[in-house]
């Protein structure tokens, strides 16, 4: 029971597109419809349907999720211990630019959402990894930080 409680979800979020941006999905369909209309409607209103799925799908997989279960951190298919984790820092939406543009290392792990404007920077401290940090864009990043400062303690 207690090797369960040491490997459960502490934390977890999948970041993908917000709403507003999704609603421009939805023009998939009448410009596929009306691209074929002149052709034949059947085929414009089923290629109108597939192609809007295979989007709203493709944009889903595309999205990637952060995980923390006290020991870990994972974000898509990376993953690194507490142990090398060094200071985590939440950046605010008005310093985000600068995190991703000059401030950003060449040999840092990132990984960005348009759409979602906070960031979580987590120093790697691990003298075998040449990564000195990771950021990544996340909702949760206040949560993010919370988590992982409280499981270091």
């Amino acid at each position: 029971v207690s090797n369960q409680a040491n490997t459960s979800i502490v934390l977890r979020e999948r970041v993908l597109p917000n709403g507003f941006s999704l609603i421009w999905m939805l023009l998939i369909f009448p410009t596929t419809y009306l691209t074929f209309l002149p052709i034949n409607v059947s085929v414009g209103i089923w290629l109108g349907v597939f192609i809007t799925i295979a989007v709203a799908v493709s944009i889903w997989f595309a999205g990637y999720q952060i995980e923390f279960d006290g020991k870990t951190m994972a974000v898509a298919n990376a993953e690194v211990p507490i142990s090398v984790i060094g200071k985590v820092e939440v950046i605010p939406p008005d310093k985000a630019f600068e995190e991703r543009g000059i401030k950003l290392s060449p040999w840092a792990f990132v990984r960005f959402q348009a759409t979602v404007k906070t960031m979580l920077k987590i120093e790697l401290i691990d003298p075998q990894d040449p990564t000195p940090y990771w950021l990544i864009c996340s909702r949760k990043a206040e949560q993010f930080a919370q988590a992982i400062t409280d499981a270091k303690n």
